[in-house]
């Protein structure tokens, strides 16, 4: 029985022309990109394990995937061959060995998000598939007062999408981190970070603290709209274009 290793991808990539990590027929995607790439190199065929399956438009900067093969290349040889293969959208930033049960999407202990929007009345052209443009005042007090009161663990079912086929056993959530950073060129970043983020939770969440701070939701009523869980009393979805996967937590493997 040949022998199997266990390599380990950190990845950063602009999301704008893909159709999302997930390969599909229905056009460009980032894990088909990496996996067409790897199979020139190594000669066989790969199958990818992505920490997270990140929507059409959205972005990376700490993106894991794991691969299994019976080759053991030379990893600084490997990470220059696979990134002159790939388009300059998608770069892998890291490779290393790991031990071979490691699993990037079921080992994986959380993730963090980072979402920008702008609100001044004019956005910088450069930014425009980085940020959600929202002309006009924002509470940014009362936004943070909302971040933190979704802090810990809830029931985050009202700010999850019904996405075909997708079940939840629960949909109980921890969120150890939600704060805003006020940035230059009237730019506000969210940080969300969390243990597993049902689908579409984060730009969900977004678009709610949007909402607050146009005083289109009242702080004083978030905690039971929340507790009904109906995802159409809540604010909108947020635009894909302004998140980033920005980093994935896991066990160090030694």
């Amino acid at each position: 029985m040949s022998q199997h290793f266990n390599f380990l991808l950190t990845i950063a990539y602009d999301g704008t022309p893909f159709l999302g990590w997930q390969e599909t027929k229905e056009g460009p995607s980032i894990e088909g990109e990496l996996k067409k790439a790897l199979r020139i190199i190594l000669k066989e065929e790969i199958k990818l394990n992505g920490a997270s399956r990140t929507d059409a438009g959205v972005h990376a900067l700490g993106q894991l995937a794991n691969f299994h093969t019976t080759k053991k290349p030379h990893l600084f040889t490997l990470l220059k061959s696979i990134n002159a293969l790939l388009p300059d959208e998608i770069k892998v930033t890291a490779i290393e060995e790991v031990e071979a049960s490691f699993h990037a999407t079921l080992d994986n202990t959380g993730k963090q998000y980072r979402y920008r929007l702008s609100f001044g009345p004019v956005q910088f052209p450069h930014v425009r598939h980085r940020e959600w443009h929202i002309p006009g005042k924002l509470d940014i007090e009362t936004m943070r007062l909302a971040a933190k009161s979704l802090e810990g663990t809830h029931d985050f079912k009202a700010f999850c999408n019904v996405k075909k086929n997708d079940t939840y056993d629960s949909t109980i959530r921890t969120l150890s981190k939600l704060s805003l950073a006020e940035l230059e060129n009237d730019t506000l970043e969210v940080i969300m970070e969390g243990n597993h983020f049902l689908y579409k939770m984060a730009r969900n969440i977004v678009g709610t603290l949007v909402y607050i701070g146009k005083k289109r939701i009242q702080l004083n009523t978030l905690k039971k709209l929340v507790l009904n869980g109906d995802r159409t009393q809540l604010g909108p979805t947020a635009p894909a274009h302004g998140l980033t996967l920005f980093h994935v937590f896991r066990h160090r493997i030694d």
